[in-house]
């Protein structure tokens, strides 16, 4: 017996190679029926690589989500992201193969008991994942096989629940959402972008931003790697010599100068053979 959320091609071929009269049981999503809603809303964003980080807080302030998981290609795009958004004060978890099965664990327990709100994961790492809070799920880069992108948004809208797949496409990736929408016979919706006026929009109407975040009030936000301020150095370069940070003296007084070094004469160089006996 072989389970699995898609069949690609290759695989169907080795199977009608092997098998003797194999019987196919496909378990489709019911279809809604005319004039309801689909359970996942498919949606897209394009944005330039650049802004993508940017356009990611925007969307989920928007959405609200309960849990989101955000799905990236590498390992260490997945851990720069999550850092980008821990310091904006979202409570994100990083998930990838790097990671042993102690942290992996420890990761989906802060998952599951709400003290994570994002799962910031590559592909691999996110295989077979089952989180009941998980309502939205983030492609952060639209996946090169729509085999792939099956597999991610199937992360929510499991036993009959709502769920909202995001995908934040770059301008050049308009014809694998295209392709994506033949394979799987769904419509992505591409919209536009949110902007400040939507979001203020928003909280008017009586949607203020999650209340999760007032937690996080009066905590000091962590700081990037390295431990720079992001508007300051290691240390105030006013600081040094005892001067005032607006480069005044104690007393009101401007700097002073410093001292320039007196020039100092070439030594004239000694002509050949002067220094041999005549």
């Amino acid at each position: 017996m072989l389970l699995s959320a898609t069949l690609p091609k290759r695989i169907a071929a080795v199977a009608k190679k092997h098998l003797r009269e194999p019987v196919r049981i496909e378990l489709e999503r019911p279809k809604p029926e005319a004039g309801e809603a689909p359970l996942l809303r498919q949606t897209a964003y394009v944005v330039p690589r650049a802004h993508k980080a940017v356009a990611l807080g925007r969307v989920l302030d928007v959405e609200q989500p309960t849990a989101a998981i955000v799905f990236c290609r590498t390992r260490a795009e997945v851990d720069t992201l999550s850092e980008t958004l821990t310091g904006r004060g979202y409570r994100a978890e990083p998930l990838h193969g790097g990671m042993d099965q102690a942290m992996r664990d420890r990761v989906m327990q802060r998952l599951r008991a709400g003290t994570a709100d994002l799962l910031v994961a590559t592909d691999v790492a996110a295989r077979g994942l089952d989180v009941e809070q998980a309502t939205h799920v983030v492609n952060y880069d639209v996946p090169s096989a729509a085999e792939t992108y099956v597999h991610r948004i199937g992360r929510v809208g499991r036993g009959g629940r709502e769920g909202v797949a995001i995908t934040l496409a770059e301008p050049r990736e308009h014809r694998l959402l295209k392709n994506i929408e033949k394979v799987t016979g769904t419509k992505i919706d591409v919209q536009r972008l949110p902007t400040v006026a939507d979001m203020r929009a928003r909280q008017a109407r009586g949607h203020p931003r999650r209340p999760a975040r007032e937690r996080d009030v009066g905590r000091p936000r962590p700081l990037p790697r390295g431990g720079r301020h992001p508007h300051r150095g290691l240390r105030h370069r006013a600081g040094r010599a005892g001067r005032h940070p607006d480069g005044a003296r104690g007393d009101g007084r401007q700097p002073r100068r410093g001292r320039r070094h007196p020039r100092r004469r070439a030594r004239a160089r000694p002509r050949p053979g002067a220094g041999l006996a005549r």
